[in-house]
């Protein structure tokens, strides 16, 4: 098997890749003052349920945001690259809008603390590291797209 023919390793690397912008973006957000989270605080309350506290916690909740981001962008590539490459981008709105109201549901529905009672700046703020997350991906799929046999 040909690696640069394997859609799911593409998937994989451009939700690792994804996740690393996104992070970025949301702790832009956050030390601006716009919103108190990141999604390594989220990652991290949905393995620890508490915010990291020290360099161990930290390393933890960055290995469950890859790992997250990794999966979703796996599950991406097997959802919308199996019809079509066409409106990539698009696609990727769509996925960032449900990944954003999941996401956030799963977390409230099981009433984990950060998810609970979100005031509107810090949703706003999550929605828009969704769907950075996602044109990311549709972005990063779409140049190794077209550099690879994917």
């Amino acid at each position: 098997m040909d690696i640069k023919n394997d859609r799911s390793v593409a998937g994989a690397i451009a939700g690792l890749v994804g996740s690393i912008i996104q992070e970025m973006s949301t702790l832009i957000i956050k030390y601006l003052g716009f919103s108190d989270k990141s999604f390594i605080d989220y990652s991290s309350v949905m393995v620890m349920f508490h915010r990291p506290n020290n360099f161990m916690e930290l390393v933890v909740a960055w290995t469950a945001h890859f790992a997250v981001g990794i999966t979703l962008g796996l599950l991406f590539v097997q959802v919308f690259m199996i019809t079509s490459a066409k409106y990539l981008f698009l696609k990727g709105i769509f996925y960032g809008f449900v990944l954003w109201f999941i996401l956030l549901g799963l977390g409230t529905v099981f009433r984990l603390p950060e998810f609970t009672s979100l005031p509107w700046n810090v949703a706003m703020t999550t929605f828009i590291g969704s769907l950075v997350w996602s044109l990311s991906v549709a972005y990063i799929l779409r140049i190794l797209e077209k550099t690879t046999l994917i």
